[in-house]
């Protein structure tokens, strides 16, 4: 009994799955990104990003 559920569980799981080869569609090319200014204090922005999200450098940063 098993034995029938494994094979299944296997057989189920290879259907499933995604043809591999060359039907990959692309991403789509990013839009909307918002670039920091050269004059901007990187710092600043930082310690703003950590505040809003509630975590530390290291949540990012490893």
């Amino acid at each position: 009994m098993y034995l029938f559920i494994s094979l299944l569980l296997v057989s189920v799981s290879l259907l499933a799955q995604q043809p591999g080869g060359g039907g990959a569609v692309p991403a789509p090319a990013p839009k909307n990104l918002k670039l920091l200014a050269p004059t901007s204090d990187i710092r600043f922005v930082m310690q703003n990003f950590n505040a809003a999200l509630g975590v530390q450098c290291t949540y990012c940063h490893m």
